[in-house]
């Protein structure tokens, strides 16, 4: 644990300056479409993922020689290339309507390697890794610093910089966790990609609901304009480093639960609950001096995203909570009911998004969007008390 928080912890420091530095020389219109665009594609790119990096993370740590990891694996490679070509090709189209289209090739090639990386993160944490994860997430974040910091004052425009310092990031960074890790894939495939996607769907399903409710910026560039959009994307950029808890525990909590295959449903609340408190506490007293900190490190332009600010910080600690939660209930075979959940919180966050913001304006729209996370926490405790674990997900050895 300790070492996946400190790496995250370094990652998360690293990829704060490299948005306030974006931030400080951009305008807001300019910051709010990058962090758009780069939400939207990122979202995309997971929800075309089919969940494959969570299943792999399940099935390595339940049966480490299963010939299903190494169909995963070649799976997933063709799933990266395709989504690849397939934004490469937008890309190319836009630019006959957007002359800065281009800006944002980078960001295709960065997340090719991100969701070859995907998978192989997950090898790494269920093989007990945790350093080797840790270490190599840390060190793409600060590459990446470096590189905008060492190209952001050149001639290129600083969208381009952005998106070309996370592009040779990730590429060097996906090469040395490939050599890092004990995995050789095998040539032949012994099983149907479809039994694959088939045992994928809920872990799909649950990320598709994730990206989903991360288009939050996009779909307030939408509704309320660029400018909007900047600001509401202050909030997550902000909480990013504190919410490395919740998330670390739930990326330690996948694999585990899924290899002992049982957990206590008590003591485990009570657990998720005494961090989710911690993490309250660390908001609350961010959110009290947030005026002071999003002035400091973003400038005065950005002051009216105070108050949307400490709207989110209310939703980021029901979604704490809700990481964990969705862990849990993946490792017992409860994935069904964790797909529905998140799917359903998703739509309706973004829809409470766009009606609050069409008829009251950003703080309006911040409350829209944090009440669908509220109502998905109570739909997943309740799920979480009122269904046995066990027997949901077909076991697998059926498919290896």
């Amino acid at each position: 644990m300790t070492a996946v928080f400190s790496g995250r912890l370094v990652a998360a420091g690293a990829q704060t300056l490299t948005v306030l530095l974006l931030a400080r020389l951009s305008t807001p219109q300019d910051f709010g479409l990058v962090i758009g665009v780069q939400s939207a594609v990122i979202a995309l790119t997971w929800i075309l993922g089919f969940g494959l990096g969570p299943y792999m993370s399940v099935v390595r740590a339940r049966e480490p020689d299963s010939v299903v990891v190494h169909e995963i694996h070649r799976l997933n490679k063709f799933v990266s290339v395709g989504l690849m070509v397939l934004l490469t090709i937008a890309l190319c189209l836009s630019q006959l309507w957007f002359d800065h289209a281009w800006w944002f090739f980078p960001l295709i090639l960065a997340l090719g390697f991100q969701r070859d990386a995907a998978v192989l993160n997950s090898i790494a944490v269920a093989d007990g890794r945790t350093r080797l994860f840790s270490s190599n997430l840390a060190l793409r974040r600060v590459m990446a610093l470096a590189i905008f910091a060492a190209t952001a004052f050149m001639t290129v425009p600083i969208a381009f910089s952005f998106c070309a310092s996370i592009a040779i990031s990730e590429a060097i960074c996906n090469w040395r966790l490939r050599r890092g890790i004990e995995f050789s894939p095998v040539g032949r495939p012994r099983i149907h990609a479809r039994s694959i996607l088939r045992d994928s769907k809920h872990y799909w399903m649950d990320t598709v609901g994730g990206q989903l409710r991360m288009l939050d910026v996009a779909v307030a560039g939408v509704v309320m304009g660029p400018v909007a959009s900047g600001l509401m994307a202050v909030p997550s950029k902000i909480a990013s480093p504190i919410m490395l808890i919740p998330t670390s525990l739930a990326t330690l909590l996948l694999p585990r639960t899924s290899a002992r295959g049982s957990i206590s449903r008590s003591e485990f609340m009570i657990g998720a609950a005494l961090a989710t408190s911690a993490i309250a506490v660390i908001l609350v007293g961010v959110g009290v001096y947030a005026e002071m900190i999003i002035v400091f490190m973003l400038g005065e332009q950005f002051q009216e995203a105070v108050a949307v600010t400490r709207i989110y910080f209310v939703g980021f600690i029901c979604l704490s909570m809700i990481y964990m939660i969705n862990a849990a209930m993946q490792g017992l075979k409860l994935g069904p009911l964790v797909s529905r959940a998140s799917i359903g919180g998703s739509v309706l966050s973004l829809c409470g998004l766009c009606l609050g913001g069409f008829y009251g304006g950003l703080e309006s729209a911040a409350m829209g969007y944090v009440m669908g996370i509220g109502i998905q926490l109570i739909a997943l405790v309740a799920l979480w008390r009122g269904r046995p674990s066990g027997g949901i997900t077909r076991d697998v050895k059926e498919l290896g």
